[in-house]
């Protein structure tokens, strides 16, 4: 890597290390001894999130082609080989967290990118029957975080944010 790049989003599977720098992403299969590279976006695109399928044998990520457009969802095999569209989201974010080629299944959140707001929904799609459903209702914007579904996907688990009512109005820096 250079001095100047940034790794934007990064996961591991087992041997498995995926990470996405802007609009492209590498894989390795050793470890983190070598990577190829396995998919390059088109000028100005921005990979959203990354994630390895339960099984460990694709990528999943959110790509946003330019500012404020849709995001589509795609998979790709982890020697670049075999992209494939997901679904596409009319939210610029879509911030996959947990997702298996063998359940057909993605979880993942919706909301703006490049910008400083809220994640505005949590769902499931099923890629076998192309539905999609929201799956946590009542808690969204920043009260939401950290949403894993289990392997088999009938159980998920998040963070719920809360404000502590004895720091209201407090600084927080000393």
């Amino acid at each position: 890597l250079g001095s100047t790049d940034y790794i934007s989003y990064s996961d591991v599977s087992g041997a498995n290390v995926a990470f996405a720098l802007d609009k492209d992403i590498y894989v390795s299969t050793d470890s983190g001894k070598a990577f190829t590279k396995v998919y390059t976006g088109a000028a100005g695109a921005q990979i959203t999130s990354l994630k390895f399928s339960n099984e460990g044998d694709r990528v999943a990520f959110g790509l946003l082609p330019k500012a404020g457009g849709k995001n589509t969802a795609k998979s790709v095999d982890l020697k670049g080989q075999d992209e494939k569209d997901l679904f596409t989201s009319s939210s610029a974010g879509v911030f996959i967290s947990s997702w298996s080629t063998g359940k057909n299944k993605v979880v993942y959140q919706e909301g703006c990118y490049n910008c400083d707001g809220p994640r505005t929904g949590t769902f499931v799609y099923d890629t076998s029957s192309n539905k999609n459903t929201e799956i946590i209702s009542g808690v969204k914007g920043f009260d939401l975080n950290a949403v894993v579904a289990s392997d088999d996907f009938t159980k998920v688990t998040y963070v719920e944010s809360t404000a502590n009512p004895n720091l209201a109005g407090e600084a927080l820096d000393g």
